[in-house]
C-alpha cells in the first residue's frame, strides 16, 4: 500500500479508524488529516494521521491498546 502523507505529526495506527479519530477528538487533537485502506485485500487496514500537535507517548499507547493494534508507530517528520 502506498501511503501520500504530509511530513508533520504523523501517527501510523492499524485498523479502526472511527476510534482513533474518537480518542484525539477527546484528546482535544485536532486531525490535520488521515489517510485508511487495506493493508491486503481483506485483511488489516493502515491509517495514517497527521495531527496539529504532538500526541502524548500515554495517549498513544493507550489508543493503540483501545483499537488492539497489532503494530502502532509514531513518527515525527517535520526535521529534515
Amino acid at each position: 500500500m502506498v501511503v501520500d502523507a504530509p511530513t508533520s505529526n504523523t501517527v501510523i495506527y492499524a485498523d479502526r479508524p472511527v476510534v482513533v479519530s474518537a480518542a484525539l477528538g477527546e484528546a482535544g487533537i485536532d486531525i490535520a488529516g488521515a489517510q485508511a485502506g487495506p493493508a491486503s485485500e481483506g485483511g488489516e487496514a493502515l491509517m495514517t494521521v497527521t495531527v496539529d500537535s504532538p500526541v502524548a507517548p500515554e495517549l498513544f499507547e493507550a489508543i493503540a491498546g483501545r483499537i488492539g493494534a497489532r503494530a502502532a508507530r509514531a513518527a515525527d517528520l517535520s526535521t529534515p
